[in-house]
């Protein structure tokens, strides 16, 4: 004899009812109205705030890594100048020294655009100079008085080429699209400046 399954003793295991769940009556009870909006509003200010966080320290890294760009870019200039006065400094090193200093002050204006675009009004002069290595200034000195002035300026401005050719590379990965823009065609720059021996 088959059992109707409405009259089982086990119908409370077999088909549970599921206890319908009320909705939560805010307007009926002004309390949990009150934590509902509280509970609300921090969570909306713990976000923003978590977002500030994370869009302004992407943004401090890439001013740092623009900076260290422009301190390069001062070294170099500097670096480009030191043939122009210096009579061992030959034709082809005086040609070097001139494209490099060239393409550099160009790509420098590129640098200051985007140091203003994330809220760097002006680089300190003395922070710029912080770059200055004096050993450069020793090295061909020395490389002066034995004939080697070419030699030696062309491996010390090869180091800092390749130095600033990785620090544009850094501040293009961390870049913002326009920012990829810009340092391109300045890494390119620098590919060209250091293919030519």
């Amino acid at each position: 004899m088959l059992m109707q399954p409405d009259n089982s003793p086990y119908n409370f295991i077999l088909n549970p009812e599921k206890p319908k769940k009320a909705p939560i009556d805010l307007k009926g009870n002004p309390k949990k109205l009150i934590l509902f909006a509280l509970f609300s509003a921090v969570i909306i200010i713990v976000v923003a705030v978590l977002l500030n966080l994370v869009i302004s320290s992407g943004g401090n890294s890439q001013k740092s890594n623009l900076t260290e760009i422009a301190k390069a870019q001062t070294e170099i200039i500097r670096i480009a100048s030191l043939p122009e006065n210096n009579k061992s400094a030959g034709e082809p090193t005086k040609y070097l020294a001139l494209n490099t200093k060239v393409a550099t002050l160009s790509s420098q204006s590129e640098v200051t655009t985007m140091l203003k675009a994330r809220g760097v009004k002006k680089i300190n002069p003395k922070e710029l100079a912080t770059s200055k290595d004096a050993s450069v200034d020793i090295s061909l000195e020395k490389a002066s008085k034995n004939n080697k002035y070419h030699e030696m300026y062309r491996e010390i401005l090869d180091k800092k080429l390749t130095n600033y050719q990785t620090l544009v590379k850094k501040a293009y990965d961390a870049g913002n699209k326009k920012e990829k823009a810009s340092l391109k065609p300045i890494y390119e720059g620098i590919e060209a400046l250091t293919s030519t021996k």
